[in-house]
């Protein structure tokens, strides 16, 4: 370069005038001086960098909005806000239950679409995403990234510019139910292989329900969704309208129930008990959180006089051997010996335990509850439920594996299922609120004994029937200790023992009478 511009200028001036030439040589050829020089340089490459992320952002936010505007203005989109560990429960459920909308004929597209947000970057959520759905086949995922605050309820304002924005049906809050009404939920309807459906057939408007109930084999008729309100128990000479698709209150049984661990939302499992429960019920609490802690909650919370369940707390650490047994000893001696009580122990995740690793909250409720399970051995008292809210569904099954008379509650797993099945049919909600509402209908097990006489072998149809008789529906059995939903073929004799059981919804958990 110095050759062809002689020898009067140096290589620095040679160099500064090519580099004036390439950004801008109606200024950058008047500066002589090398602190000029090195200003306007810094200038030049601060303000190409300014340009070129300006550039990038204006892209990737025109991206962003197409994205949204095109793809999600789509019919039979299912929006996922957010990325936690309940993502592959959830669209492994959602996968299964188009996978029953293909069968029956109700879906509208051979493989449903997805569409992931979340703020992690690009690659990251390609590669979750393609971990997750390699084995499912029903589905479809995109994955979009967006800079809007990852919150759920952001992302959905955010999305605002749709043509009609539905309203968020309510779903049914974990830790507001009684743990043994989701464990009955989770054990003895199989995630896995059974779901809900609610089922459009305006052809068959003018049956009776009689013959609806009867009419299906592969599938366990549960009642009518109506008007926005479901029924379990509808009069068999119940006409069928195009639009369908396919409670007294009672007093509850008194308990005794020892609750290992606090957080501010036992305030509504207490509640809950309180609708649940029979007068003279007792729930006691075990906890390292101090009283006025407890207190300070259930005033927040408004918590009203409670009608049947008296509550009691204790303060002390529920891993703790002889705190955990002094607390046992006294529940079973506030009871007369002659009174004939269940007890139950749930242990929940303490708020204490939550801090740190999230492994650490299910260890620690795995802990207590075998050392609940040995002291009352040791004791000799008899336990109706030992129950553990776990996380890691893995452990859960460990423990229930070594320990068969251990429940564990994988509660997020319970939710993701209900969260799968509301995604693809908001009126579902209506169906899971009646069942693990208090006050609505619920899922017994209940002695076979009051549906057969001894040596009798019925079908599962005459077991339904003798089960409507009695304003329930049948959906499945108990033998030898394994569980079987909606049995196939159902015409067919069972051999059913004296010990075992019938699943049915029913509003009353004893026997109810037989209606004619």
């Amino acid at each position: 370069m110095e050759k062809y511009r002689g020898s009067t200028q140096s290589l620095e001036d040679c160099f500064w005038e090519a580099w004036a030439c390439l950004c801008s040589s109606s200024t950058h050829l008047k500066q002589r001086t090398r602190i000029e020089r090195v200003i306007g340089f810094v200038l030049a490459i601060w303000g190409i960098l300014f340009y070129s992320r300006l550039l990038s952002t204006m892209t990737e936010q025109f991206r962003l909005r197409e994205g949204a505007q095109v793809q999600v203005l789509e019919t039979d989109h299912i929006i996922i806000c957010g990325v936690n560990n309940r993502l592959a429960f959830v669209l492994k459920q959602l996968n299964k239950y188009h996978e029953f909308a293909v069968r029956l004929g109700t879906a509208t597209a051979r493989r449903q679409r997805i569409l992931l947000l979340s703020d992690l970057p690009r690659k990251q959520m390609d590669r979750l995403a393609d971990n997750i759905a390699k084995d499912l086949n029903h589905i479809d995922i995109l994955t979009k990234r967006y800079e809007i605050d990852s919150d759920a309820f952001l992302s959905v304002l955010a999305l605002q510019p749709l043509p009609l924005m539905a309203s968020v049906p309510t779903i049914v809050e974990e830790e507001s139910q009684p743990v043994f009404l989701l464990f009955l939920t989770m054990e003895y309807l199989d995630l896995a292989e059974n779901v809900f459906n609610l089922c459009s057939f305006p052809h068959l408007a003018g049956l009776g329900y009689r013959q609806l109930r009867r009419g299906f084999q592969e599938a366990v008729v549960c009642g009518l969704y109506r008007d926005g309100k479901i029924y379990f128990h509808p009069n068999d000479e119940e006409v069928l309208k195009e639009t369908d698709k396919a409670s007294d209150g009672s007093i509850g049984p008194k308990e005794c129930i020892l609750v290992l661990g606090w957080r501010p939302d036992v305030v509504e499992m207490i509640q809950e008990y309180d609708n649940y429960l029979g007068p003279g019920s007792v729930l006691e609490i075990l906890s390292d959180v101090p009283l006025d802690e407890r207190y300070k909650a259930c005033k927040l919370a408004s918590q009203g006089k409670l009608k049947n369940v008296q509550v009691s707390h204790r303060v002390g650490n529920p891993m703790e051997y002889n705190t955990l047994e002094d607390t046992i000893i006294n529940i079973q001696r506030s009871f007369k010996k002659e009174e004939d009580c269940p007890f139950s122990i749930a242990v929940i995740s303490d708020k204490e335990w939550q801090v740190g690793d999230p492994s650490r909250a299910d260890k620690n409720s795995a802990y207590s509850l075998l050392l609940a399970e040995s002291i009352c051995g040791k004791l000799g008292v008899k336990v109706h439920n030992l129950v553990a809210e776990i996380v890691d569904s893995k452990l859960g099954k460990q423990i229930t594996r070594i320990r068969p008379s251990l429940t564990y509650i994988a509660a997020e797993e319970v939710m993701s299922l209900v969260t799968a099945q509301v995604a693809e049919n908001s009126e579902l909600n209506d169906v899971w609120q009646d069942i693990l509402n208090a006050e609505g209908d619920e899922i017994y097990v209940k002695d076979i004994g009051l549906y057969m006489k001894r040596g009798e072998n019925p079908s599962f149809n005459e077991l339904s029937e003798r089960a409507n008789l009695r304003r329930e529906v049948a959906i499945g059995y108990v033998k030898n200790n394994k569980k079987v939903i909606n049995p196939v073929p159902k015409s067919e004799p069972l051999s059913l023992e004296a010990t075992d059981a019938l699943i049915v919804i029913s509003e009353l958990e004893g026997e109810q009478p037989v209606v004619m």
